[in-house]
């Protein structure tokens, strides 16, 4: 980051230090001068659909929002806060975000937003913390600075990888986790990182029991953490049901992402997730994502040219079930691999 964006940046921290103290003084106001704050700095359609949404939610002084605003003050790490919400919205959004078209108009094919890697499966030769490391940094170079890691539950394999992760100072990081990856070693590492997100999975009834014992160790822990499920035609009604909801909000994590599966074909389904999005969604005092339908409508974003970094460093890419093995961070560069499996730019 150069001198002026660093400048710019601890502005920002100041203010949403200040932000943070009146929300503890009158939550109302200051929750809406932080979201005035936030709208007024952000660039990139999802971040600003993000804002709108707020400030709609905002209108209602009998919102949800306010209550949810409160107890994430109350209850998570201030430090974590301050960071991951101005790395978030200012360094991946803004300062990233910039980085990123100018890449993109320079060589002509589209960038991911995030650097997505799938740890769900174990290889003889994982990568190194050390490889991570120097992707991430790749990344960061264009305009990269968030990632979200896929993980499985091998707890010492996931400690590694905060352990790793607390030296990247500059970007923010999704750990899309199941119940049984967490532990207080690992709660406690992330809040000591300051710019780490625990997602637990919460895929069906057979969950609620080991979901809740991991989300307290967060919330004891003062970490800032979300839930996240995989949807498809099969699921869908049982993971947006009152039920599953009321369970994720006795979590009291700040948000529940929705991601779609493959198998979600049915014309029904779709109107089912989109009218629950619509009116029901905003009932509850925690945040909603249907990360499908939003990263398409406001990211400007290729799904269908998806791409993760597996545990051996090949690569995979969402309209490609395999791509032959010699897509691999090992053997090529970040750059290279993009410039060859992502769509060029349509002028």
């Amino acid at each position: 980051m150069d001198k002026s964006a660093k400048m710019t940046y601890t502005l920002i921290e100041t203010a949403v230090d200040k932000g943070i103290r009146d929300i503890r003084g009158n939550t109302r106001r200051g929750i809406r001068n932080l979201v005035d704050l936030g709208s007024h700095l952000t660039q990139g359609l999802l971040l600003q659909h993000f804002f709108h949404i707020i400030q709609r939610m905002l209108a209602d002084n009998n919102s949800h929002l306010y209550e949810f605003t409160r107890n994430v003050i109350d209850h998570v790490d201030h430090q974590v806060l301050k960071n991951v919400a101005v790395k978030l919205g200012y360094t991946c959004c803004t300062y990233g975000y910039q980085q990123i078209q100018e890449y993109e108009q320079m060589h002509g094919y589209k960038v991911p937003r995030t650097l997505a890697f799938d740890f769900r499966e174990e290889y003889p030769d994982f990568l190194t913390q050390w490889e991570i490391s120097r992707l991430l940094a790749e990344g960061e170079s264009i305009g990269i600075y968030c990632g979200v890691f896929l993980v499985n539950g091998n707890q010492q394999r996931l400690a590694e990888l905060v352990q790793g992760l607390t030296n990247q100072k500059e970007g923010v990081y999704f750990l899309l986790a199941p119940p049984e990856a967490i532990n207080p070693v690992i709660a406690q590492m992330a809040v000591d990182a300051k710019n780490i997100v625990p997602v637990i999975r919460l895929q069906s009834q057979d969950d609620y029991l080991s979901y809740l014992t991991a989300v307290q160790v967060l919330f004891d822990h003062k970490c800032l953490f979300a839930t996240y499920s995989e949807y498809d035609d099969d699921n869908l009604a049982d993971l947006i049901s009152p039920n599953c909801l009321d369970l994720i909000e006795e979590a009291r994590g700040f948000a529940y992402f929705l991601i779609r599966s493959k198998n979600f074909t049915q014309a029904g389904n779709l109107q089912l997730i989109t009218d629950f999005l619509a009116k029901a969604a905003p009932r509850y005092p925690f945040l909603i994502f249907d990360l499908y339908s939003d990263l398409k409508e406001y990211a400007n974003f290729e799904l269908n040219y998806f791409m993760s970094i597996r545990g051996d460093g090949t690569i995979a890419i969402r309209i490609l079930d395999d791509l032959p093995p010699q897509y691999s961070i090992r053997t090529h560069s970040l750059r290279n691999i993009m410039e060859q499996v992502m769509p060029k730019l349509s002028y």
